[in-house]
């Protein structure tokens, strides 16, 4: 048994799971967890993306696993704001 809190269990599985639902539905290359280098020279990581493949198109998804009915409007606004900045980073 692990010693993660269950927040964090319940994250890890819903993120694999949207992993493999995109995995399954989505069309083009898929790449899960794809390393990427950020601008500043750090590492990161996509959760998923989609390569169109050819079409000069591609989609990232970051998956979250977060219930904004139970947040105040303060907390989600805070938590969109981190997000995009997670993404563009």
């Amino acid at each position: 048994m692990t010693d993660e809190p269950t927040q964090l269990r319940r994250g890890k599985a819903f993120h694999k799971k949207m992993q493999a639902e995109w995995m399954q539905t989505a069309k083009g290359k898929i790449l899960i967890e794809k390393a990427v280098s950020k601008p500043n020279g750090r590492k990161g990581r996509i959760d998923i993306f989609v390569d169109d493949d050819g079409n000069s198109l591609v989609a990232v998804a970051e998956v979250k696993d977060s219930d904004w009915d139970k947040m105040t409007d303060s907390a989600v606004r805070r938590n969109i704001r981190r997000q995009i900045k997670q993404i563009w980073d």
